[in-house]
């Protein structure tokens, strides 16, 4: 048997138990472009972190020196919510597996206050909650997604190092 990743027919039975896009229509869901389409954000969002957040951590100054727990926190964490939030379908079970990660996200961009924060995760809450899902619930869960993006694309990134936040602090 041959196998096609864009085939319809791998994912006529995921659209029954998405919970991220019951919003467009299933011909839409199994369809290519959106395939293609989530691919390239996919691929564009990890290149934008990789250049613009990540760079120091690879560095020749910093090689041979330990990351530091802040930096591996919110690199794994933005890394791994960017895969979630263009996946093609989350399914209810997806949630135990990042639910977590969404209150440090949303706290380290500081620019939301704490009553946004917690409308954001309880609006992920109550989208995973309604079963089936609905094109309701789906845009709630986009919306939130969007707000989670735009947290973790504007988090200041720690330093990769733990000295080089004593360097810093020095400096200034």
């Amino acid at each position: 048997m041959e196998l096609d990743p864009f085939s319809p027919t791998i994912t006529n039975s995921q659209f029954k138990w998405t919970v991220n896009w019951k919003f467009l229509s299933e011909d839409m869901f199994v369809g290519t472009p959106l395939a293609l389409a989530l691919l390239a954000a996919t691929v564009t969002g990890y290149a934008a972190l990789f250049l613009v957040k990540w760079p120091k951590a690879g560095s020749v100054a910093t090689k041979g020196r330990a990351l530091s727990a802040s930096y591996v926190v919110l690199t794994l964490f933005a890394s791994n919510f960017l895969g979630v939030a263009f996946a093609r379908t989350l399914h209810y079970q997806f949630y135990s597996w990042y639910f977590h990660q969404l209150p440090l996200l949303l706290w380290s961009c500081g620019w939301l206050p704490g009553a946004a924060v917690a409308a954001v995760l309880a609006a992920v809450e109550m989208a995973f909650n309604v079963y089936p899902a609905t094109a309701r619930s789906s845009l709630l869960l986009q919306a939130a997604h969007a707000l989670v993006l735009a947290a973790v694309a504007t988090t200041t990134v720690p330093p990769p190092r733990e000295d080089d936040k004593k360097a810093e602090g020095k400096s200034s």
